[in-house]
């Protein structure tokens, strides 16, 4: 329950200043949240219908695939199985070798039930989206008015430095959020001109799909090429083409990684590279992918939350530099905490 909460909790940050630009003209709470995700389900749903022909091709063709790929790559099996040969012989003649007692593996394919477990999995797929979908909307309508509320009669300068540090972050995951958002859209239609120019059958699906997956960091990517490479591998002729695909893509990745990352981020969404993956290593091992999509933004909420908080400021140098203060993107206000309160820095 707590991930798709945590995730509702993202989204909804990073989709508040959409709701905030609709509630001023005068629109109601209650309904620009409903606007904003009308929006972006149309969206969604727009996208899904263009992608959702071609994918589904290519799971009725999995087996056909596999067998292509087998006979593409055998040749390299053949190889590598003359090395072990040579080296079980080299062995023998040393008198180091020991005869292997393991079951040789079945070379007969197990065919996979697709369309059983996709009758399993999407309920709950569409469940947990609709539970995510609805939280947004109650964090969106409701949030505001809740945060305002926080007014205890012993601490109301706790609650308006709560409502600063809430504000600071949902500014910050908004704008990361968006700025991300864009890049990734960008790299998507890279990769699917690519796909077009290498001569890879349906370029949107895998533009889309790189799209998606350059939300996660690192093995987002990684498993763009590999799938990159699969699709070459199967429609392309030569190895030599399978290469210019999967050189090509990491040529996308160096300019979107290098370049533009950091000409759109800049220094105000620097992280550290090693918190990214000690981060995206834990929240693996807690909440699996779900928990490797939450990583970034998680980062940058605690980011936000030692700039503002003068007893966490020693989190600084473990996540990322920060802009120094007085800088265009420093926070407007600082908090620091006073026997365990926290309080607007003057």
């Amino acid at each position: 329950m707590i991930v798709p909460l945590l995730l509702a909790i993202v989204l909804a940050l990073g989709l508040a200043p959409g709701v905030d630009g609709l509630v001023r003209p005068r629109v109601p709470r209650a309904v620009a949240p409903a606007l904003v995700l009308g929006c972006v389900l149309i969206a969604l749903t727009a996208l899904l219908n263009v992608t959702w022909t071609p994918a589904r091709t290519w799971l009725d063709s999995a087996p056909q695939t596999m067998a292509t790929i087998e006979a593409k790559v055998r040749p390299v099996q053949l190889l590598i199985g003359k090395l072990d040969r040579i080296g079980q012989s080299a062995r023998h003649l040393a008198g180091a070798y020991q005869s292997r007692t393991a079951a040789p593996a079945s070379s007969e394919a197990v065919p996979v039930a697709l369309s059983t477990e996709a009758m399993t999995i999407v309920p709950a797929v569409i469940g947990t989206a609709a539970m995510i979908v609805a939280n947004v909307y109650l964090l969106l309508a409701f949030g505001p008015e809740w945060i305002s509320r926080l007014q205890p009669s012993h601490s109301a300068a706790m609650a308006r430095s709560g409502v600063v540090l809430t504000r600071a972050i949902r500014l910050e995951l908004s704008c990361y959020l968006a700025s991300i958002a864009l890049i990734n859209v960008g790299v998507g239609l890279a990769v699917a001109l690519l796909s077009h120019l290498c001569g890879l059958p349906n370029a949107m699906l895998w533009g889309t799909l790189a799209t998606i997956l350059n939300f996660v960091p690192y093995l987002g990517p990684f498993c763009t090429l590999i799938i990159l490479m699969t699709v070459g591998l199967v429609n392309l002729e030569t190895l030599p083409s399978v290469f210019v695909v999967g050189g090509g893509f990491l040529l996308i990745t160096f300019f979107e990684g290098q370049l533009i990352q950091p000409l759109v981020l800049g220094r105000r969404f620097q992280l550290n590279p090693m918190a990214v993956l000690v981060g995206m290593w834990l929240l693996w091992a807690l909440w699996g992918v779900a928990g490797v999509v939450l990583a970034v933004p998680l980062l940058i909420s605690i980011k936000v939350l030692a700039a503002h908080v003068e007893s966490l400021h020693s989190l600084q140098p473990l996540i990322g530099a920060l802009p120094p203060r007085g800088s265009r993107n420093a926070p407007a206000r600082q908090l620091r905490s006073v026997d365990g309160k926290l309080s607007p820095v003057p």
